[in-house]
């Protein structure tokens, strides 16, 4: 009898089968989580994965511009342009609140999302629990 064998009271678990029923495990899982996007809960679960998507880009824009502004700014700081200054800094705030909303908005759907997933995942799994005594004689 192999080391692993007798530490596992004399029953050898090839790597072989423990990938297997990892693999298992993760198809049901994954099976079983995917109902959220695909039974009744659908459409608030599909709007609140695309207002992630919309938020996520949203954000990524913002900061593409505020890079873009800086090469507006320091420019204009550069020529002395004092209205184009002035425009800056009503840009850069402008951009600053877009930013803090689009990041408040992704934090919240994000959140949102998880929670609604989480209730449905325990509503699920208490549904399908065993009745309780079904296990004694």
């Amino acid at each position: 009898m192999d080391d692993g064998a007798a530490e596992n009271g004399g029953y050898s678990l090839s790597l072989a089968s423990k990938e297997g029923t990892q693999s298992d495990g993760s198809q049901r899982f994954l099976r079983l989580s995917l109902g959220f996007w695909s039974g009744q809960t659908r459409a608030r679960a599909w709007l609140l994965t695309v207002a992630i998507f919309f938020f996520l880009f949203a954000n990524l824009g913002t900061a593409i511009a505020v890079n873009r502004w800086n090469k507006f700014f320091f420019d204009a700081l550069e020529q002395k342009n004092t209205d184009t200054v002035v425009v800056g800094l009503g840009l850069v705030l402008l951009l600053a609140v877009l930013s803090a909303t689009f990041s408040v908005g992704l934090l919240r759907a994000r959140m949102r999302l998880q929670v609604r997933w989480r209730q449905w995942l325990t509503r699920t799994l208490i549904r399908r629990w065993p009745p309780i005594g079904i296990f004694t004689n």
